[in-house]
């Protein structure tokens, strides 16, 4: 009944992020809050790709460009991880994994620029040497942040 349905969600919740606790960003992170907890030092995640799990073992924030187009979210999400509300802060972590790589890993400053330009702030053109998003990338982006329900 209920209660089976609510135990595997709580398994799978914590598994998740045990999977992602296990990853060496992860556990640098964690080892260098554990390092300097008797120190005046706040640790904070670089990318808002693993925000949840960072939180997990001791980040304060997070240095995440994604807050230039998705900020509220990324707030919700520490929200979220500080009250312990995990499956909800797991869900939104999820939503936020695929916008998250293609403005940093995948496409880079020239999406975030585009990103920001959909979300109705001003991106700006991009400096040289990068060029802009060519039409191919832009519906990929879009792509990306529609299949989330961020457009």
């Amino acid at each position: 009944g209920r209660k089976v349905a609510k135990d595997i969600l709580l398994f799978f919740t914590f598994f998740f992020i045990f999977m992602f606790l296990l990853h060496p960003q992860i556990t640098r992170i964690g080892l260098i809050v554990h390092k300097t907890k008797r120190q005046d030092f706040q640790v904070l995640a670089g990318s808002a790709g693993f925000l949840m799990a960072a939180y997990c073992v001791g980040a304060v924030g997070g240095v995440c460009a994604l807050a230039n187009v998705l900020g509220l979210e990324l707030c919700e999400l520490e929200r979220l991880c500080k009250s312990g509300c995990w499956e909800e802060a797991r869900l939104l972590q999820q939503r936020l994994i695929e916008p998250n790589t293609a403005v940093t890993r995948t496409l880079g400053v020239p999406a975030l620029k585009q990103a920001m330009e959909w979300f109705g702030f001003n991106g700006g053109p991009c400096r040289s040497p990068l060029q802009p998003l060519t039409e191919a990338e832009t519906e990929q982006l879009r792509r990306d942040f529609s299949t989330n329900g961020w457009l």
